[in-house]
Order: structure tokens, then C-alpha cells, then sequence
């Protein structure tokens, strides 16, 4: 969706953690950071989380939506703009 929206390749690649640690620190990123990062990453992506709440109505007054609608809304007013 992100690379329709703004024209630019987006590849996903999954890493081991391992490989995200040193990619972070090749960036400058602490290795605690990075492990902190990669272990929150971790628990996201495994599934456990993916009941849904009205979390995002309370804190913002308005309804969730979809990523395709605020990736469309976010290309629509030139949040990617080149």
C-alpha cells in the first residue's frame, strides 16, 4: 500500500533479531536500545495483540480506521511528497 501511494519501491523483509541489533547499531542505535526495540517488534508481530479496542475513538475523539485509509488520506495530502 505505501509503495502504490507514494511511487517508490517498499520491500518487506523479515530479519532475525540478530540482524536487526546489528543494523541498528551500524546506525548509531545502542545495542540495549536495539534489543529493547526487537523485543517489542517481536510481541507486535507474534499475534498476541491483535484484538481490537476503542482505544483510538477515546484518546482521539474519533473512530479507528484501516492503514489503506490513512495511507490514502496520508498520500492525498502529500505527507510523501519527493
Amino acid at each position: 500500500m505505501l509503495g502504490a501511494a507514494t511511487g517508490w519501491p517498499v520491500e518487506y523483509r523479515r530479519v532475525t533479531t540478530e540482524e536487526f541489533v546489528a543494523a541498528s547499531a551500524a546506525q548509531g542505535i545502542p545495542e540495549d536500545v536495539a534489543h529493547g526495540l526487537a523485543a517489542l517488534f517481536e510481541e507486535v508481530l507474534d499475534g498476541r495483540n491483535t484484538a481490537t479496542t476503542d482505544g483510538v475513538e477515546r484518546a482521539l475523539g474519533r473512530p479507528e480506521r484501516s492503514f489503506e485509509a490513512y495511507v490514502a488520506c496520508a498520500a492525498r495530502v502529500g505527507a510523501w511528497g519527493r
